[in-house]
């Protein structure tokens, strides 16, 4: 199996807010880089993963992330850096920055393995 960059989305945040959703089909795999001047935030990675004629009949839950950095494990992402999230089964995501005290800059890359 390789893995294969199915799906790349960036957005700038600078105050709280949720993101537009991103679809994904039978990826297995999300890659977050958050950089910027915050120096602090609360940042969540929610995903859904039934969704019935476009209704949604399961809600949105934050996903667990793994630091890249220190392997420490989380749902809320408060400092720059990488983290990974396992998002198989999730056929939507979106970003929502609860709060942040300057610009941030976040990379959302999903992975498929094919």
């Amino acid at each position: 199996m390789v893995p294969q960059i199915h799906k790349t989305v960036f957005e700038v945040i600078s105050a709280p807010q949720i993101s537009d959703d991103i679809s994904i089909s039978t990826s297995e795999e999300a890659y977050v880089s958050v950089a910027g001047s915050a120096t602090s935030m609360d940042l969540i990675l929610l995903g859904l993963s039934d969704i019935k004629q476009d209704k949604e009949i399961t809600a949105w839950v934050p996903l667990a992330y793994i630091n890249m950095s220190d392997y420490n494990v989380g749902t809320s992402i408060a400092l720059n850096g990488l983290y990974a999230f396992g998002v198989a089964g999730c056929q939507r995501l979106r970003l929502q920055m609860n709060s942040t005290d300057g610009a941030t800059t976040v990379f959302v890359r999903i992975i498929k393995t094919v």
